[in-house]
């Protein structure tokens, strides 16, 4: 997918990400984090697969925190 805008994260060579889930722990493995702003609304995908939807919101900054406050991310290597 790789959209223009938002800091986007990308895995580095040979790695991956590590995402958890703050209040439940779940974790998912991706390549790519993009942050996405589509028909007003702010998304964020892992590997090209939409993760959660902020309905209304166009600032990436609001989305990227509210990420953040409730997934953490780790550099992982193979």
């Amino acid at each position: 997918m790789y959209q223009s805008g938002g800091n986007d994260m990308f895995a580095a060579d040979n790695g991956y990400l590590l995402i958890t889930q703050n209040e439940t722990g779940e974790q998912f493995t991706a390549n790519v984090i993009d942050f996405v702003i589509e028909d007003g609304n702010g998304c964020v995908y892992f590997d090209g697969n939409k993760q959660f939807e902020l309905p209304g919101e166009t600032d990436y900054n609001v989305l990227e925190d509210l990420f953040y406050s409730e997934f953490s991310v780790q550099q992982m290597n193979n």
